[in-house]
């Protein structure tokens, strides 16, 4: 496990990773070097930010020899909805495949526990994701000297992802129902079998479970280091907590809002992309009731409500793509963001410049 702290660049790393193995790999054709890489990432939003790969200035990170023979061997393909299979040439090498884990790990279709129609449709359904998922995983085993990255590696750790034992309820039989690492170390186990899987590597912004350190660390650069080296942003003195009653969220907005457009408002990265503000709400009831006050704020500065972009974790595949634009397009319009249940690990937004927490603190600091 390569532990790093948010923002330190594990995305980064791993391209490093990838482009010295590969570049030793043409270097030295016989050396025990990796030649093909497959990246998990535990969920959409975090596979859509390591589409950063494609932008890693590898031309900065190896010499020009080595770069030259790298850049035209190398082969990223990021797995999408629907694509029936994997577009590589099985046996090939220099392949980075990017992919969620839905998409490859090894499952077994499920059981028809009724005859109803409804009931066989989408039992159909899931044995044709099943099939479609082990065709993918059959593809990338047949690469040779692979290695498998796994991004945001606390997910598939912990006892609780083990799996369980539970009562079918038609038998009333115990069965054994495996779930998060149980799969994926299952999917990993079958790649080590079906091919040469030179090493796992995971990288993490957390590693820990239950307060305990995970034992396979080997690499911690934590927020203290990030910070004194200038990786990471000092907040010192930057960060307010409001002390209000019930009643008075609406205060608490409003004044995000002043002090964010007194402040940033006119700040803009060397790109142009303009400073940007995420306010972090509880549910979707708390954000809409509090809405009208942050429209409210701006209208007095003249801002319109256009500058708002409202996202959370049912909205549109429409809202989703807006989202996703505003951590990349410099040119995006919208530059206050109310989330719910979005804007958290794997979203690089370079523009982001402040964040709002509209929710009490309870026993625990970590939000």
């Amino acid at each position: 496990i390569l532990a790093l702290a948010m923002g330190a660049g594990k995305t980064i790393l791993m391209g490093s990773i990838v482009a010295t193995e590969f570049a030793m790999a043409l270097e030295y054709p016989e050396g025990p070097f990796v030649e093909n890489a497959l990246i998990f990432a535990p969920g959409k939003t975090i596979l859509s930010a390591l589409r950063e790969l494609a932008d890693v200035p590898y031309e900065r990170l190896l010499p020009p020899r080595l770069h030259k023979p790298f850049a035209a061997s190398l082969k990223l393909t990021f797995t999408r909805d629907g694509d029936k299979q994997i577009p590589i040439t099985w046996g090939s090498s220099f392949n980075v495949i990017v992919t969620n884990t839905e998409k490859i790990r090894i499952q077994k279709p499920t059981m028809r526990n009724n005859d109803n129609q409804l009931s066989l449709l989408a039992s159909t359904k899931a044995e044709e994701a099943t099939e479609l998922a082990n065709l993918r995983l059959q593809a990338i085993a047949s690469l040779p000297h692979l290695a498998v990255f796994s991004d945001e590696a606390h997910h598939t750790y912990g006892q609780k992802l083990l799996g369980k034992w539970e009562k079918d309820k038609v038998s009333g039989e115990l069965f054994f129902r495996d779930d998060g690492i149980k799969k994926v170390r299952r999917t990993i186990d079958y790649l080590a079998q079906e091919t040469n899987l030179i090493v796992v590597i995971n990288a993490t912004g957390t590693p820990y479970f239950e307060r305990q350190p995970l034992r396979d660390v080997v690499v911690w650069y934590g927020l203290g280091e990030g910070i004194r080296d200038g990786v990471l942003k000092e907040l010192t003195n930057n960060i307010k907590v409001f002390e209000l009653d019930d009643g008075e969220a609406e205060t608490l907005v409003t004044a995000v809002i002043e002090d964010f457009v007194g402040d940033y408002w006119s700040v803009s990265l060397p790109n142009g992309a303009p400073a940007r503000l995420a306010m972090y709400f509880p549910n979707v009831e708390t954000r809409d009731e509090l809405r009208g006050a942050i429209e409210s704020a701006l209208a007095i500065t003249g801002i319109g409500t256009d500058s708002i972009l409202v996202v959370d974790s049912k909205s549109s595949d429409a809202t989703r793509r807006q989202f996703e634009a505003v951590a990349r397009n410099a040119d995006a319009p919208e530059r206050i963001l109310l989330l719910v249940n979005m804007g958290t690990e794997g979203w690089n937004c370079p523009s982001l410049f402040a964040t709002a927490l509209v929710r009490k603190l309870a026993n625990s600091n970590n939000f």
